[in-house]
């Protein structure tokens, strides 16, 4: 197995190489970290007459052990001390491309002499092998906001996950997942009012872009805006025209609603007057007259 990792061997695509890479790792219980990269675009930039596959993806490339190299310490005031796993661990893997740059190759392997145990239960507590997809991550955070108890919730995920995946998964873990969904979905909801507003402002980009193909001709010509500018003038007289027209329309129907009106109430009136009249007629009209009365 250590001979897909030896000095000399070609791949024909950095997928390729990564495959047999983890392939090592899975077996030797040992996990690598990429300390320095060069990528195939930066390199184009300096070497433009060159021709590199796109699948190789990078041009050099250098891997450590996860244990190694230590990391420099800040001599800055006002940094907190921090701890690292970092204990210079020799082991070294150093890969760049083929002189036609075409494939990678690698140009130095050296896989033995860990200064730290290596051992499959150290492998497997390693942050990169709790990785979850993102569907599995999504699916442990709405298990656990559906449930009043979360430290319950959280510690029944935790064995479920460490059954299935065959890994030591730590409450940290699981805490460190509903943090980051907990972030992603609140960078969603900051996104979509920006989104929105950006599509309003496309929609009146296109709208001002349609009207000035409408009033611009192939041909290009001024005459064609003079043109439309005297037809929309001409438009807007017609239009006042038709405005004033029917203000007179109006103003006359007013006119005739209004004498219709007064000869309702005339006439309302002169019903009212007979009316009055037929109520109060004298007493010598209904046989009462009292001067005419005799006692025999």
């Amino acid at each position: 197995m250590a001979d897909l990792l030896e000095v000399g061997v070609e791949f024909e695509s950095f997928d390729a190489f990564q495959a047999a890479m983890e392939q090592y790792e899975d077996t030797h219980f040992v996990q690598f970290s990429r300390i320095d990269s060069r990528s195939v675009e930066k390199a184009q930039e300096h070497t433009p007459t060159k021709v590199y596959s796109p699948v190789i993806q990078f041009v050099q490339l250098t891997y450590a052990c996860t244990f190694g190299p230590r990391k420099v310490a800040s001599k800055s005031s006002g940094i907190r001390n921090t701890s690292s796993r970092k204990i210079d661990c020799p082991v070294r893997l150093r890969i760049s491309s083929t002189p036609d740059g075409q494939r990678l190759v690698i140009r130095e392997s050296k896989l033995d002499g860990h200064n730290h145990e290596v051992n499959e239960e150290l492998y497997k507590s390693m942050s990169r092998q709790k990785l979850l997809d993102e569907e599995t991550e999504v699916e442990i955070f709405n298990l656990i906001s559906m449930h009043t108890d979360k430290r319950l919730a959280r510690m029944l995920v935790r064995e479920r996950l460490t059954q299935e995946m065959g890994r030591s998964i730590s409450i940290k873990d699981i805490l460190n997942i509903e943090k980051k969904i907990a972030r992603r979905k609140e960078k969603e909801k900051n996104v979509e009012p920006d989104s929105t507003n950006v599509a309003d402002g496309n929609e009146e980009i296109s709208g001002q872009e349609k009207s000035e193909d409408s009033t611009t001709d192939t041909t290009g010509k001024e005459t064609n805006g003079e043109l439309n500018k005297t037809c929309a003038s001409a438009m807007v007289v017609e239009l006042d025209e038709s405005c004033e027209e029917t203000e007179k329309i109006q103003k006359g129907q007013d006119l005739d609603v209004q004498t219709q009106l007064y000869r309702l109430e005339e006439e309302e009136d002169e019903e009212k007057e007979e009316e009055d009249a037929k109520n109060s007629k004298p007493y010598s009209e209904s046989g009462l007259n009292s001067d005419k009365v005799s006692l025999f």
